[in-house]
């Protein structure tokens, strides 16, 4: 909603606190992802759903969020009520929690343009691409112990990825 003022100022009012704008959007991504609509896909698709949402409400993330993140927390797949890509209520919930607690931090008030959809239907494309490549360093990791070379920004995805390898004996070094 647009508000002018006398001298030709114009200021923009928000009917949705961004708040209830990310409340709203992760309920609609775990919906796509918990209700499994298509053959394959299901998680990118929600997450695609989530960043289009919160654009059409002029909500856009910040430098700080990562799409492979948020995409672990919408697939919850640690938690014990995922069973067979399908989340039971309190695995649902947990979720929400979680995505929405990580997008509080990382998304600001802002008008994308088209260069800013394109870069995360990119984000989103690519996804396999790593989510293969953090399951096969995962796979070596519980296979001999002896992980490959990793820079600190993959230890930190296959940390995401596989929380056992986040303390004790198994941390990643």
């Amino acid at each position: 909603m647009e508000v002018n003022l006398a001298e030709g100022t114009t200021f923009v009012t928000y009917s949705q606190s961004i708040r209830s704008v990310i409340n709203a959007a992760s309920t609609l991504a775990l919906d796509i992802r918990t209700s499994q609509y298509f053959k394959d896909g299901n998680h990118r698709t929600g997450l695609l759903a989530l960043a289009l949402y919160l654009a059409e409400q002029d909500v856009v993330f910040t430098s700080s969020f990562h799409i492979y993140r948020a995409y672990t927390i919408l697939s919850a797949r640690f938690h014990p009520g995922n069973e067979s890509n399908t989340l039971n209520a309190a695995a649902r919930a947990h979720a929400h929690e979680r995505i929405v607690r990580y997008l509080r931090r990382r998304t600001v008030r802002g008008v994308p343009d088209s260069e800013y959809l394109v870069a995360l239907a990119d984000a989103v494309r690519q996804l396999p691409i790593i989510i293969s490549h953090v399951e096969a360093v995962g796979a070596s990791l519980r296979k001999d112990r002896d992980p490959p070379p990793l820079n600190w920004a993959q230890k930190v995805v296959v940390k995401w990825t596989f929380p056992e390898f986040k303390k004790g004996r198994a941390k990643l070094r």
